[in-house]
């Protein structure tokens, strides 16, 4: 495959890839404005169809399974708001007929209701915290993509696999599908053999140490699956 062809056809797997995680995210924000208006049904809605936009894109399940435990939350939300609501009803019937001191007690009840739900609150923006730290990282990865792409643009074989093993690394830390960046490696390395542009050290040394403009890669890497 020619390089420009390998080039052309990551740009278009990572801008796919980024509208669809894209709005999947959006999906994820625009819930916060439904759980203020207590409008859980719409929340959930939209968190299901984002774990199904991001598991069609390749993320995996222990990435998913943060935005699973906050879908759960919200249906918990769901019952207690249910609950509130019938337990406030209850009060007003109580109210007229047991007096002051029975509504002491229901209020207390509501309270304890309403602290658990704020603790609830907190797990969920706490999740969405740790979604967005691993967008970061997810983020740090695909520069490290780009910079690869330079450095394959340059012929500069040893420096985009680097680049590419750099940015594997990240992704498989955050649960990330790596199955695209493997394949590059692959084909930056034949293309790397093909053209015989790869610098390497005099052959006295060539087996066991690496171009000195890159240490950390040794020669027969560009020639092992």
């Amino acid at each position: 495959m020619e390089q420009a062809e390998i080039i052309e056809q990551q740009k278009e797997i990572s801008a796919n890839f980024l509208t669809k995680q894209q709005n999947a995210f959006r999906l994820i924000s625009d819930t916060d404005i439904f759980l203020q208006e207590e409008n859980f049904d719409k929340a959930t809605e939209n968190y299901r169809k984002a774990i199904g936009i991001l598991t069609e894109i390749g993320w995996t399940h222990g990435y998913l399974k943060l935005l699973q435990e906050t879908l759960q939350t919200i249906n918990e939300r769901k019952r207690e708001s249910e609950k509130d609501k019938q337990l406030e009803q209850e009060l007003l019937i109580k109210k007229q007929k047991e007096g002051e001191e029975f509504q002491a007690k229901i209020s207390t009840s509501i309270q304890r209701e309403k602290d658990r739900i704020k603790r609830k609150e907190f797990e969920i923006q706490r999740r969405e915290e740790l979604i967005e730290k691993t967008e970061n990282r997810k983020q740090e990865a695909f520069k490290l993509m780009d910079n690869a792409e330079n450095s394959l643009n340059q012929n500069q074989y040893l420096q985009s696999i680097e680049k590419y093993r750099q940015a594997e690394l990240i992704l498989n830390e955050i649960g990330f599908s790596t199955r695209a960046i493997r394949e590059m490696i692959q084909r930056v390395k034949q293309k790397g053999i093909g053209d015989r542009e790869v610098k390497f050290e005099d052959k006295t040394e060539a087996s066991t140490k690496s171009p000195k403009w890159f240490p950390d890669v040794k020669i027969e890497d560009l020639r092992t699956d």
